[in-house]
């Protein structure tokens, strides 16, 4: 329902589509700015128009990937602009991805209920969540890098890994 809602044109309550084609378009909707106090008192009627003439995109990831490779100072001339991409991003089109990550947490914190504090059962919750980019990760370039940081670990990490070739 809450996504029909949301991209429905001919409900009134379109805010996430009208945003999303005020970034595409570069025609702002002053009402729509209104109703977003982190829009209402900015430039953007000035700056949407410049960035939109200026650069050439047709989605909000690829708008957000062209400011992430901008140089902070192109960036800085476009705060308004800035605030209306983090607006899109952030803006749940439903709570699925809450749920999910509720849900895994309440997994987690049945399993290790009483063996790990608020602050690693954090971490081990973000770890399992997003369990596909852990699984990209090469093991080895990581302990690595752990390793380099104490000459400690160098030793006995270097000790693990000759344990490791051997067997």
């Amino acid at each position: 329902m809450q996504i029909s809602d949301r991209f429905d044109n001919e409900k009134p309550t379109k805010k996430y589509l009208s945003l999303e084609n005020m970034l595409l378009t570069g025609i702002v909707d002053k009402d729509l700015c209104d109703t977003y106090p982190e829009l209402a008192n900015t430039s953007l009627e000035v700056q949407l128009p410049m960035f939109h003439n200026s650069y050439t995109f047709t989605t909000v990831a690829e708008a957000q990937l062209l400011f992430q490779k901008m140089v902070p100072k192109v960036r800085k001339h476009f705060p308004a602009v800035e605030i209306l991409i983090r607006l899109l991003l952030i803006c749940p089109v439903s709570s699925c991805a809450a749920k999910r990550s509720f849900s895994a947490l309440h997994r987690l914190k049945n399993w290790l209920r009483t063996t790990m504090t608020r602050q690693r059962l954090n971490a081990v919750s973000v770890c399992h969540v997003n369990k596909d980019i852990l699984d990209k990760l090469d093991l080895t370039e990581l302990a690595a890098d752990f390793a380099r940081r104490s000459t400690i670990r160098q030793k006995h990490i270097w000790a693990f890994s000759c344990l490791k070739t051997n067997a």
